[in-house]
């Protein structure tokens, strides 16, 4: 198991992530722990865990249990991650097709994901250095695949704690 996603039903924000990673980790111990806070919901993420034991903290601290992360592959998961404001999975779906052609395309939906779940661990400036990594490389393709202002606006949007809208912003 990579992690869980918990209901957000005490009102988290993205600025709350860094100490509710901190708090999980010194529950389990120290273990490595990466959150994500969306509009509904808490992404948590971790390493060496049990199952158990993570779940029951996530519990604790943070609120019932709504499933756990386990990943996709391909476009279609994608899309389906993007529209749960799941943006880490999302990345990681494309991230395994784009590892076996290296389609910059591909790669501009990945750092567009990649951007929004880093507004979510509310690190809003790392956020907007991916999304211009993603302009920089979209520069240099013919076609244009996401709307770059879009994606600057969602960044703000998700960062704000608000429902984040990034199919909005793909052109495809």
């Amino acid at each position: 198991m990579r992690g869980v996603i918990a209901k957000n039903t005490k009102g988290f924000k993205p600025g709350d992530a860094k100490r509710l990673a901190e708090e999980i980790k010194r529950s389990l111990k120290g273990a490595p722990v990466s959150v994500r806070v969306a509009s509904g919901h808490v992404e948590i993420s971790a390493r060496g865990v049990d199952e158990d034991d993570l779940k029951r903290v996530v519990r604790e601290i943070v609120g019932d249990i709504m499933d756990v992360i386990k990943g996709g592959e391909g476009l279609a998961d994608y899309v389906a991650f993007i529209d749960m404001e799941r943006y880490w999975e999302a990345h990681e779906a494309l991230e395994a097709v784009w590892s076996k052609d290296r389609d910059p395309y591909l790669q501009v939906l990945i750092l567009a994901a990649a951007a929004l779940a880093k507004a979510q661990e509310g690190m809003k400036e790392a956020a907007l250095r991916i999304a211009r990594r993603a302009e920089d490389l979209q520069r240099r393709l013919e076609y244009e695949i996401v709307d770059m202002d879009c994606l600057r606006r969602e960044v703000e949007r998700v960062f704000a704690g608000l429902r984040g809208m990034l199919r909005d912003c793909i052109k495809i």
